[in-house]
Order: C-alpha cells, then sequence, then structure tokens
C-alpha cells in the first residue's frame, strides 16, 4: 500500500527510512486516526534527531 503521510513522504525523498504505524488501521476505521493522535510516522532510531531536524526545518 503507498503511503499516505506527507511527512514519511518527504523523509523518504530525503533519504531517510520511515514506516508509518498503523496507517492501515488508522485509514480503515472511522475516527481511528484522530483517535489516537493522528498517523504516526517513525523513522529507525539511528536518524531520529536528524529527521526531526528535517521535518522542523522550513520546506525549501
Amino acid at each position: 500500500m503507498p503511503n499516505s503521510s506527507p511527512r514519511a513522504s518527504r523523509l523518504e525523498a530525503a533519504g531517510f527510512h520511515p514506516f508509518v504505524a498503523d496507517e492501515a488501521a488508522a485509514l480503515g476505521t472511522e475516527g481511528y486516526a484522530l483517535a489516537i493522535g493522528g498517523i504516526r510516522v517513525q523513522v529507525p532510531e539511528s536518524e531520529a534527531v536528524e529527521a526531526r531536524a528535517f521535518l522542523d526545518a522550513p520546506a525549501e
């Protein structure tokens, strides 16, 4: 299934290795994503600090 998260897409395009946790459940169950606070995008721990800085930086 293609990933539906714009954040995950940005991370992947920048060379990170994102994983969208529980995406199928969140998209398949009405209200689920809202109930759990959104769709979680994760990266390997070794990429976490750099990925956070990338997402927090202004988009070019």
